[in-house]
């Protein structure tokens, strides 16, 4: 069963605006084949939110800048997120991938939903493109496909 592209889309598209409601309700709601392509669709899109909040500056520093104000962002959003979660995710996306056994896949998806809607929330052209930054992780998505048929 192909999952429905439009509804996971549309669920995204409420994580990235941080509307809470819509998006548990969304979430609720998704079919097990969706539900998959849902979380590699967030994957992705978490790479691409990254591609563009660092593409100027992805230093050490920039990272943990990032990490901090995240964690003021959601200080009391429950399951909580602690700095250390936020920069260890991005840093073992940038190539330290030892750090990726530090955390649950639980936090990483939390990590990865949070990024998405503070880069939304932060640059401007994030969200005026999201259709575009949805499309190239659609393609990140086949790409992986593919890479595993190869394998």
């Amino acid at each position: 069963m192909t999952p429905d592209r439009t509804r996971v889309r549309s669920l995204l598209a409420s994580v990235a605006t941080g509307e809470t409601e819509a998006t548990q309700a969304h979430a609720q709601s998704l079919k097990k084949t969706e539900r998959a392509y849902y979380y590699q669709l967030a994957t992705a899109l978490f790479t691409e939110a990254l591609a563009v909040y660092f593409r100027r500056d992805h230093s050490l520093d920039a990272v943990q800048e990032f990490s901090i104000q995240l964690e003021r962002d959601e200080r009391g959003g429950e399951p909580a997120i602690s700095r250390q979660d936020i920069e260890g995710l991005i840093r073992a996306m940038m190539g330290e991938e030892e750090r990726f056994g530090d955390l649950t896949p639980e936090k990483q998806f939390r990590v990865q939903l949070l990024t998405i809607k503070k880069v939304t929330s932060d640059s401007k052209t994030f969200w005026t493109r999201f259709d575009f930054h949805l499309d190239e992780a659609e393609t990140i998505v086949r790409e992986w496909y593919e890479d595993m048929g190869r394998s």
